[in-house]
């Protein structure tokens, strides 16, 4: 049987999050981190060098190896794809195409 790997309610509630999300930014993220527990009233949405850094060194030390492991394995293969993304320019009738790289401000990721 070619059963999908999400049941279709929980996939619709997804959507109706990524949408919200895309159209209110930081205020819808606020809201679900709130309604799912992950942030507390008050508490940052965004987390800086210091933060971050009491809050690894607030695991055990099992976790902290862990944590560094996967860190340069994602390092290694971010460093290799980023070396095959190349910056590209074709000539095409009435100007050109184009494919180029930048930097952006914030990133984000959730792992719940």
């Amino acid at each position: 049987a070619n059963k999908e790997p999400v049941d279709p309610k929980t996939r619709e509630g997804a959507v109706k999050i990524v949408e919200d999300v895309k159209k209110n930014g930081k205020d819808a993220v606020m809201k679900y981190g709130l309604k799912f527990g992950d942030l507390k009233q008050g508490q940052p949405l965004i987390l800086g060098r210091a933060e971050l850094k009491a809050a690894f060194d607030g695991i055990p030390e099992e976790q902290q190896r862990l944590l560094v492991r996967t860190a340069k394995r994602i390092r290694k293969f971010a460093e290799a794809q980023r070396s095959s993304v190349m910056e590209v320019r074709v000539p095409i009738p009435g100007g050109w195409a184009c494919q180029k790289v930048a930097a952006v401000e914030y990133a984000g990721c959730y792992a719940p």
